[in-house]
């Protein structure tokens, strides 16, 4: 009956014109000088780059024009020159791109706005220096592979994993940088696939800043909105203002809510998400209604959330009307040539330890790295595709026999044939079939056979360490 006496006004996006949105934001949010320098480069090379993304049409999740041209005014409000906006510009529109595709729409940015690169090679490297005032381009830290020290090996046996920083790393957090900065941050959900590092990037982004807490919570099918609240109601004190009950972060300046696998909340009969109409509703309108009705503002809250895509993780698809106001950043797994150098890293840190020091060191642990990586690239090759998706081979395993080597008493027992057990565990014994097994086991053999260790032949049981 409502409804019959309302009149109903249909907007599609094509009705919505982006300029007056980058009108009104940088009327709200931009500075004079700010303002005149940037909102030109934007309707000369963002709108047309914009349109050529949308024809394109690779997105990582679902993009809406609002999201593109909302994670623009994000990345580009505060660039200096046009090589900063060129830069900023790139890392913006290709972080909604899948991996593979991304170098070559990044090409495409710095030909339409006529900046030559600092790094042809790979522009996705490329970034503006302020304290230099030149473009730059990523280089491998010094000696990266003593980055891990045995110290840090043991904290991440408690779940602080130290995080190497190779290219992928250090493109990420400059992605990253625009969208935690000033005092709330800005909204932003990390895509990429099962252990390709989300957690470890957002963990080590923000204890880099002063006076942030985080608060997690691990979506599930059933996560609903009335979980969101509470976790605010927990991490929040409440402040009587004019304008009624706020929320603010309790012992810090800023409260970052990380909802890890946002995709999986399942609808309701009706196709309503809660949990994502609950955070439309908290990134536009900044509050919410409590049991009583009454409405409740936050202050200092950032949303930020991990995903993989929908169709490789088993959940649903996000809502546009999300997705339009949030900034989406894309990530992959490490090239091999990074992978290496992270569990060269790791495994110097290991050889090192109190435990190893006194024994061989595999090339400050190069060695151990190059067989660590070859042995997982062998068995994701062989045990992947729809007959395995059961299956699922990622770096993480990696650094799990590095972590869980710290285990063991290492009386009579060699780091060859411990990594061995470990590896055996690890990739092997997640195939349920036994001639699977057996081809799992001659991988190990093959590799380990570069290390000087003999392993088991196939068929016999493998030695138990304890």
């Amino acid at each position: 009956a409502t409804v019959s006496r309302m009149g109903i006004i249909f907007l599609s996006q094509e009705d919505v014109e982006p300029r007056h949105v980058v009108e009104s934001y940088a009327a709200s949010r931009m500075s004079d000088e700010a303002r005149e320098r940037v909102v030109p480069w934007i309707n000369e090379h963002a709108f047309p780059l914009i349109n050529a993304a949308i024809e394109q049409g690779t997105f990582s999740v679902e993009t809406p024009r609002m999201a593109l041209v909302n994670a623009t005014l994000a990345h580009t409000e505060a660039a200096a020159n046009l090589s900063d906006f060129t830069c900023r510009l790139m890392r913006a529109l290709s972080g909604f791109m899948p991996v593979e595709e991304q170098a070559a729409f990044a090409a495409k940015v710095f030909q339409k706005t006529g900046v030559s690169p600092a790094n042809r090679d790979c522009v996705l490297d490329c970034y503006f220096d302020a304290e230099k005032n030149r473009d730059e381009s990523f280089a491998q830290p010094h000696n990266v592979a003593r980055e891990v020290d045995p110290g840090q090996l043991t904290a991440a046996t408690r779940g602080e994993i130290p995080m190497v920083r190779t290219f992928e790393v250090q493109r990420t957090l400059k992605t990253l940088e625009p969208l935690i900065a000033g005092e709330e941050g800005k909204p932003f959900f990390l895509v990429g696939p099962e252990g390709c590092g989300k957690t470890l990037v957002l963990a080590n982004c923000f204890n880099s800043l002063k006076s942030v807490r985080i608060a997690t919570i691990n979506c599930s099918a059933q996560t609903t909105s009335s979980q969101v609240i509470q976790k605010l109601q927990q991490q929040c004190s409440v402040f009587s203002t004019s304008t009624g009950k706020v929320l603010r972060p309790k012992e810090a300046d800023r409260l970052v809510l990380v909802f890890k696998d946002i995709s999986l909340p399942k609808a309701d009969k009706y196709g309503t998400v809660m949990l994502h109409s609950l955070l439309q509703q908290l990134l536009l309108y900044r509050g919410f209604y409590d049991d009583d009705l009454e409405w409740v503002g936050i202050e200092r809250v950032q949303i930020v959330g991990s995903m993989t895509s929908a169709a490789s993780s088993g959940g649903f698809p996000m809502s546009p009307r999300l997705l339009a106001i949030v900034n989406i950043v894309t990530i992959g797994y490490p090239t091999d040539a990074s992978l290496k150098l992270v569990y060269q890293a790791f495994f110097s840190g290991l050889v090192r330890s109190a435990l190893f020091a006194d024994g061989r060191q595999y090339d400050d642990g190069k060695e151990l790295a190059v067989c660590a990586v070859s042995v997982y690239n062998k068995m994701k090759k062989r045990f992947g595709g729809e007959n395995y998706r059961y299956c699922v081979f990622c770096p993480r395993d990696i650094t799990s026999i590095v972590l869980n080597a710290l285990r063991y008493d290492t009386t009579g027992s060699s780091l060859d044939a411990i990594f061995a057990h470990e590896a055996a565990r690890i990739f092997t014994d997640r195939l349920p079939r036994a001639e699977d097994r057996v081809k799992a086991q001659r991988i190990l053999a093959e590799e380990l056979a570069t290390l000087g260790h003999t392993f088991q032949k196939e068929g016999q049981p493998l030695p138990i360490y304890v």
